[in-house]
């Protein structure tokens, strides 16, 4: 069972102030010389979000989007591997990630300094209390 935000819990949630925030990208090159993008989140300290293949049907999976620009072709996206996280309610672990997130994107194409934007959308949570599902969009330069 997930418990979501409500009235009277509101105070017990940071207000206005992102729990998942984009901190940082580098670009690199793989062996097959594919421009591979690392995206690096960073998620407040006692929050966690769900992985993005979560263990059980009812949890919100964290997912990205990536808007490339014309010319080049989104190959795969790379999630770290999570964490398994034992709570009080649930009989399993839930998959989850803490801390630093760093998702690593390849493309294919030729690449100039072109831009790249992109969405993360997640679910926040605390050992007792979920917030609603949000999101954050960033920028970033693809070369």
């Amino acid at each position: 069972m997930v418990l979501l935000l409500a009235g009277s819990l509101a105070g017990q949630m940071p207000r206005g102030a992102a729990v998942v925030k984009f901190a940082s990208s580098r670009v690199q090159r793989t062996r097959q010389k594919s421009p591979e993008v690392v995206l690096t989140f960073r998620i407040a300290p006692g929050y966690h979000v769900q992985a993005h293949h979560p263990n059980s049907a009812y949890l919100i999976p964290t997912r990205i989007r990536l808007d490339a620009p014309a010319g080049i072709r989104l190959g795969r996206v790379i999630w770290p591997r999570p964490e398994a996280l034992h709570l009080s309610f649930s009989r399993k672990p839930l998959l989850v990630y803490t801390g630093s997130l760093r998702v690593r994107a390849i493309f294919h194409g030729k690449t100039t300094r072109q831009p790249l934007r992109g969405v993360l959308q997640y679910q926040a949570c605390t050992a007792q209390l979920c917030q609603p599902p949000a999101r954050v969009t960033f920028h970033t330069q693809l070369r």
